[in-house]
């Protein structure tokens, strides 16, 4: 066990992935999205498409873990990544960024 009280992913296959009710926003403006639900199974993929600005980028950066949301959660197989240490979080989570 993580002296730190963290927790640590299984290393066995895809994970669920689950949002809700999730929103993020910057200081300076209005929220870039908010009250969102998404549900992905173990396995499947998902594009997500939308205009410039419309938060695709910190969409990513909240499942990849470098931006938390501030409202709602997520949770990959039930676990919310604030649990799980930073560096076995990231080796369980793929980024797949396409052509700007």
């Amino acid at each position: 066990e993580d002296p730190s009280g963290l927790l640590s992913l299984p290393a066995e296959g895809p994970a669920a992935l689950r949002c809700r009710g999730m929103a993020v926003g910057f200081s300076d403006h209005a929220g870039v999205f908010s009250d969102l639900d998404l549900d992905v199974q173990p396995g499947e993929a998902v594009a997500v498409l939308a205009s410039a600005g419309g938060g695709k980028s910190v969409l990513a950066d909240v499942l990849f873990g470098r931006r938390r949301p501030s409202h709602g959660y997520v949770e990959f197989d039930g676990v919310d990544p604030r649990d799980v240490r930073p560096d076995e979080y990231r080796t369980h989570v793929a980024l797949a960024a396409g052509p700007e």
